[in-house]
């Protein structure tokens, strides 16, 4: 899901110096809640088809390889995982934040299989530059 966040409104908060007010604004608006830790994130994933495989690109920047798990059952494929909060190492403590849209902590994302996925050879996943890649082969 997309999310536009908009400078909309004029308040006291707008004439801070370098534009501060307008993401002060939004911080303290509903949708800045969204971004907070503590309940498990959903990542965005895209899915293709050829002839013979579904493959699902599952977009997890930032995330390290041994923090994913990925889980076929019932006819679901599950992944999940954590993330770390971006920066949290170089700016606790020194920093206010303004804006935070990019989601940390526990993740979880689930996708029901259509019925011709061969789920007794599903073998290759594949993550790089911040995707993790899972080939769906169809059966024969």
């Amino acid at each position: 899901m997309a999310r536009t966040l908009l400078f909309a409104g004029r308040d006291r908060r707008q004439n801070l110096p370098g534009g501060a007010g307008r993401w002060d604004q939004q911080i303290s608006e509903p949708a800045y809640n969204n971004y907070r830790s503590g309940q498990a994130w959903s990542p965005s994933v895209n899915i293709y088809e050829d002839a013979t495989t579904y493959f699902v690109v599952v977009d997890l920047a930032g995330v390290q390889r041994n923090d994913i798990n990925l889980m076929v059952k019932d006819g679901m494929m599950a992944i999940s995982g954590q993330r770390s909060m971006p920066g949290a190492c170089d700016l606790a403590g020194k920093a206010k934040v303004h804006l935070m849209e990019i989601e940390y902590g526990q993740f979880f994302r689930s996708i029901e299989l259509p019925e011709n996925v061969n789920v007794e050879v599903i073998s290759d996943a594949k993550y790089r530059s911040g995707f993790l890649w899972i080939q769906l082969p169809k059966k024969v």
